[in-house]
């Protein structure tokens, strides 16, 4: 039934398109056109040389030598607005993270009620509390999402159609957001695979102050994932019998979910951040699930807000578990930092960090030398990581 209610909105905004030359030439003139953009600058120095500290995934990271790479981007969105109910979006973000792509955000957005809208194109999938802003650095207190949490989903751009209600509640809002279409899956172990008959949904509360959301998203999953270092041999050889580890492909299939909650508050001075998220996989549970939770407060003084943080993801460690050959592994990170708000539309940003792989790769680390970031290294004992960012929008 919620379907053919979706359909059928669908097809009434549709029906609206002037079909009229001079309408449409009167369409196309009174546009209202806006470009804006964002952008941070930053630099990231850690303990240990023996991994690279990357997040997402990127192709190369910071050691004891600085990398400005890890955290800085740029990007630029143009809307054209042509009447009430149609406008077009499109954004091009210049980023080393594999997983998001040239252009992150290109749809059509129609209104055809009060309070509805649909999406068609391309948009990032809703699965975190901060989806829309995950890549602006300005709009987050933060100085890097927690990794904990955020590096788990290995979902992002969908390309399909997304449609919200926000449904107005005394003083509040609660609003419903669906979404279904294709994607691609990066993993920093494996490479890309593709996430086919994508679908997923949201459902938030947005108070005065107070803003809590849930979310599911499920991908049907297949491809050629590689498998590194696969032993071959003894082969023989003028200096006696060796063994080669070469990269293999290996085909799978598999339904991959994610979910997970979250709440956020913003009253007067306080700052408040919480979620939980979990990964999950029908057939590969000792690859792929994982949980992941953080908590974050802060305060203002000012133009000044230092905050705090923990986070921690965890590992399935069911009997079906290995070790080798895991999408990540156990990882806490305790963080202290500052936002400092020195102008109008910029802030300068400082955050340090104590990673705990747990005698692991975490989720946060890969090899000094791998190519693309595909394989994760195990560091020598905790890192710490200090980052300092410029943050600012136009």
């Amino acid at each position: 039934m919620r379907k053919v209610i979706a359909v059928g909105a669908l097809v009434s905004a549709l029906a609206q398109v002037p079909t009229h030359a001079a309408d449409l030439g009167s369409l196309l003139t009174n546009v209202d056109f806006s470009l804006t953009g964002y952008g941070t600058a930053g630099t990231v120095v850690t303990s240990t040389d023996s991994a690279v500290f990357i997040r997402g995934n990127e192709a190369s990271g910071a050691t004891k030598s600085f990398a400005e790479n890890v955290d800085s981007n740029l990007g630029v969105q143009a809307t054209a607005r042509f009447n009430s109910w149609l406008a077009m979006t499109v954004q091009a973000e210049d980023s080393r993270d594999a997983l998001t792509g040239v252009v992150p955000w290109a749809y059509v957005k129609l209104d055809p009620l009060d309070n509805l809208s649909f999406k068609l194109g391309r948009v990032e999938m809703p699965i975190f509390a901060i989806s829309d802003s995950l890549d602006v650095g300005y709009a987050n207190v933060w100085l890097r999402p927690p990794q904990e949490v955020y590096a788990l989903s290995n979902l992002k751009e969908l390309n399909g159609v997304e449609f919200s209600y926000s449904l107005p509640l005394a003083g509040t809002h609660l609003t419903l957001t669906g979404y279904a279409g294709d994607t691609v899956i990066w993993t920093q172990r494996y490479g890309q695979m593709n996430g086919n008959d994508t679908r997923g949904g949201e459902l938030k509360w947005d108070t005065e102050w107070v803003t809590l959301r849930a979310g599911w998203a499920q991908a049907h999953v297949d491809g050629n994932i590689l498998i590194e270092n696969i032993p071959v041999g003894p082969i023989p050889t003028p200096l006696g019998p060796v063994t080669a580890y070469v990269p293999y492909n290996y085909y799978v299939e598999d339904v991959y979910s994610f979910e997970g909650v979250g709440a956020l508050v913003d009253h007067d001075n306080i700052i408040a951040q919480a979620e939980w998220v979990k990964r999950y996989s029908r057939n590969y549970p000792g690859t792929v699930n994982a949980t992941g939770w953080y908590v974050l407060a802060g305060y203002r003084f000012g133009a000044v807000a230092p905050y705090v943080s923990y986070a921690r993801t965890d590992k399935y460690h069911g009997a079906d578990y290995t070790a080798a050959g895991t999408l990540s592994d156990d990882q806490s990170t305790t963080a202290v930092g500052v936002r400092w708000d020195a102008f109008k539309s910029a802030d300068i940003k400082l955050q340090a960090e104590h990673v705990n792989p747990q005698g692991s790769s975490g989720v946060s680390f890969a090899e000094v030398s791998s190519p693309l970031g595909l394989t994760p290294a195990t560091p020598s004992g905790s890192v710490n990581v200090f980052s300092v960012t410029v943050d600012f929008i136009f």
